[in-house]
């Protein structure tokens, strides 16, 4: 398909749901990372046909570091009674079915904990291309973190990740369980501009934490007997090739922004 028919695809071809207003009522509880174009961010919420949310946006140092204290707040204060969390760089403009389409698969996937979806770059003028993944493949993911630009986790699985990890690969690597992560076909966001150099040491950071997890893990399987799995090794050593496309010199430094809807967005 040529890139410049992409919008006529797009509405031909867009994913369907259960219904115009989701019957699932689960809450999702949605982490900006930053505060660049966080208005934009907060529009696209406002317009979503699932209408229980909550939001933050999270102070970020570099590309996505932030402060897991002010996550942790967020998680015990406005999103106590969220069912999944979404999290997504801050200026990520959600599709007004994105929230509806991932309460809709874990309500209908009790063997998922986790769902990406495909995404939309800017491409001058306007133009907007696809980014449209594939299945989930492990080694895919610590070289290139493709599906960690706009996700979501269940919330017992995004708590845990929450107690260790500090950036936005980092959330995504802690939760990824091969069988458990799913993809949905279609996009459900279109994403800010990304600073390549940054993003790219981040991911490297993050993908040698999950190897030390994984090493952590395939000692506590040999004490106990068990053989484990060779897998990441395989991932680990082409694990310098990761690379980015995207680029953008903006940098978040503002204190946390919490918004919260029932109906409307507040600020806390």
């Amino acid at each position: 398909m040529p890139f410049h028919a992409y919008r006529g695809w797009k509405e031909r071809f867009s994913p369907t749901t259960r219904s115009e207003q989701s019957d699932v009522a689960s809450e999702a509880a949605v982490v900006l990372i930053g505060d660049v174009r966080v208005d934009e961010s907060i529009e696209s919420l406002e317009a979503q046909r699932h209408s229980a949310w909550s939001a933050v946006s999270l102070p970020a140092r570099a590309f996505s570091q932030f402060d897991p204290k002010a996550a942790r707040e967020f998680v015990d204060g406005d999103a106590a009674g969220s069912a999944f969390f979404v999290f997504c760089l801050s200026g990520t403009i959600l599709a007004e079915d994105a929230l509806q389409r991932f309460a809709d698969l874990f309500a209908s996937e009790p063997g998922c904990d986790m769902v990406y979806g495909d995404v939309e770059v800017g491409a001058g003028a306007g133009a907007v291309w696809p980014l449209a993944f594939s299945a989930f493949d492990l080694e895919r993911a610590l070289e290139q973190g493709y599906g960690a630009y706009c996700f979501a986790v269940r919330r017992e699985r995004a708590l845990d990740a929450l107690r260790s990890a500090t950036s936005l690969y980092d959330i995504f690597l802690c939760c990824v369980e091969p069988g458990r992560t799913y993809h949905l076909p279609g996009s459900v966001a279109a994403l800010p501009r990304i600073d390549a150099s940054a993003a790219t040491s981040e991911l490297v950071a993050a993908s040698k934490a999950y190897f030390a997890r994984a090493r952590h893990r395939g000692q506590c399987r040999a004490a106990k007997g068990r053989p484990s799995s060779g897998r990441s090794g395989q991932a680990r050593r082409r694990l310098e090739g990761a690379h980015h496309h995207y680029h953008s010199d903006q940098k978040s430094r503002r204190a946390a922004q919490a918004m919260h809807r029932d109906g409307h967005a507040g600020g806390k």
